[in-house]
């Protein structure tokens, strides 16, 4: 069990970079989804602080160590924690750890999308799925890229580990 959580963790490491590529690269190409690793530190920092919801993320006061916040929630609670889950995926729908990682990976990183379009963008005041972000961006397609890219990180990780 201990060897499937470590697995776990680097493949939520691993996922989170393949993220961060696929959102550069986007970036470059003028799709984002607007979220910032400010807007996530800011938001993590608040959140522990007790505000779960914001009028709007982007005029919330700045909070002077968002920016490292943000890393460690974005590479330490959501890549490891969130991927922590995948074997639990895998068990509830009954396909086993013997699955074809790749395939199921991706599938696990699109299910993913449920936390920024259901739970953090509606806190930061945009609304599900991001519908009310002030200021143009892609919230719906920029997230699912993005977030099949870490299910693939993850899904090859697993490929090549387990």
């Amino acid at each position: 069990m201990i060897e499937i959580i470590i697995l776990s963790c680097v493949a939520g490491l691993i996922g989170s970079i393949f993220m961060d590529i696929t959102e550069s690269y986007m970036s470059q190409k003028g799709i984002n989804s607007g979220v910032t690793v400010n807007h996530i530190g800011r938001w993590f920092v608040l959140m522990l602080k007790g505000v779960l919801k914001h009028q709007d993320i982007e005029t919330t006061k700045v909070v002077s160590y968002e920016v490292t916040a943000g890393k460690f929630f974005h590479y330490i609670i959501a890549g490891c924690g969130i991927t922590i889950l995948y074997p639990l995926f895998l068990y509830l729908f009954g396909i086993g750890m013997e699955a074809p990682h790749m395939l199921y990976g991706v599938i696990f990183g699109f299910l993913t999308n449920a936390f920024p379009w259901f739970w953090m963008m509606p806190s930061f005041g945009w609304g599900l799925c991001g519908i009310k972000k002030p200021t143009a961006s892609n919230t719906i397609i920029a997230p699912t890229i993005s977030h099949i890219a870490y299910g693939l990180g993850v899904g090859i990780v697993f490929e090549l580990f387990y």
